[in-house]
């Protein structure tokens, strides 16, 4: 495990984006799992018969694009697992004091969790109880250190954007003035321009391109 410094920030309320390891001294992440996985489909049913191998199959939730229906499948929002270690040689002063501290403001309501490493910003909220991996106290200094994983659950999923105080995913600002479809939020249909064109890539009568710094969406 990697001792990851600059890589994963965190906010509260209105506060802006800071590394955990310069908001609590002596604190480390080692890794976050859960950042790029994938929940399971929630509207989404088969059932199977006792003398067919093919199953029925629905999904519950359609989207309606120049009059032809589309399947929407929605899916649970997933955990993060975020593994980390506390100790006098990174700077805590009082290893038990600083890791209750970083579990309080971690645990203690909703939060918003950034990977620099996916690009993405999680608003989080604890679910399950936590207790240390691995308590090493009362030893010489720079050998004290506690071991935990904290387990986040996602409330949403932002794509490389990050929250503007709502629910709603605010587009980043990108390079030289470029405009790429996964930074488009439809808000009508509650999905990225990216993820629509690749439910709806089959529909020959939607065109979506780029004019400049303008998002062209049109029929044909």
């Amino acid at each position: 495990m990697a001792n990851i410094a600059n890589e994963y920030l965190v906010k509260r309320g209105s506060q802006t984006f800071a590394t955990i390891a310069s908001l609590f001294s002596g604190v480390r992440v080692l890794k976050i799992d859960g950042f790029t996985s994938v929940g399971k489909p929630i509207n989404i049913y088969t059932a199977q018969w006792v003398n067919a191998q093919e199953e029925d199959y629905m999904v519950t939730s359609t989207v309606t694009i120049d009059d032809v229906d589309y399947d929407a499948v929605f899916r649970e929002n997933v955990d993060l697992a975020i593994t980390f270690i506390v100790s006098d040689k990174y700077g805590a002063l009082d290893v038990r004091q600083a890791h209750d501290a970083f579990v309080a403001y971690m645990t203690d309501g909703a939060l918003h969790l950034k990977s620099n490493y996916t690009g993405r910003t999680m608003r989080c909220v604890c679910l399950k109880e936590y207790k240390p991996t691995t308590e090493k106290l009362q030893r010489p200094s720079g050998k004290n250190y506690i071991i935990g994983t904290i387990t986040l659950h996602t409330l949403d999923v932002r794509d490389g954007n990050e929250p503007s105080g709502g629910d709603t995913p605010t587009p980043t600002p990108t390079p030289s003035g470029t405009v790429y479809t996964d930074n488009v939020y439809d808000r009508g249909l509650g999905a990225y321009q990216s993820t629509l064109n690749n439910t709806f890539i089959q529909h020959t009568k939607v065109h979506v391109s780029v004019v400049g710094t303008t998002l062209m969406i049109t029929t044909r």
